[in-house]
């Protein structure tokens, strides 16, 4: 949410606070989606300045490379009903990473709350 909260250039990290910062409700969630993708990979376009932007390139570490932004990012994936649009694209990923651990792959639909 930090980050997020970062590359809106909002001083809180709370939900109500980013959705606003994202404007217009009807585009909301396309703004917002790009806000995440740019934030997951590290994309620096737009930020305030070449400090700024070292941490901005940053911000995929603290995404991907942390137990803490995994599972704030899947907690925020079912809360805001965004996993039943993806699962059909991660899933295939996620099966392939139980496979190389002797797991058995997960249905469409299994891991819904």
């Amino acid at each position: 949410m930090r980050t997020l909260a970062d590359r809106l250039a909002i001083k809180d990290k709370d939900e109500a606070s980013i959705l606003a910062a994202c404007g217009n409700p009807e585009r909301c969630f396309t703004k917002l989606r790009s806000v995440i993708a740019a934030a997951a990979t590290g994309n620096k376009d737009g930020a305030p300045d070449e400090h700024t932007g070292k941490e901005w390139s940053k911000h995929s570490q603290v995404w991907f490379k942390s137990l803490a932004g995994g599972f704030e990012l899947g907690a925020k994936m079912i809360s805001l009903s965004v996993w039943p649009c993806v699962e059909p694209e991660i899933l295939p990923f996620i099966n392939a990473l139980r496979a190389t651990i002797g797991d058995h792959p997960l249905a469409v639909g299994e891991l819904r709350p």
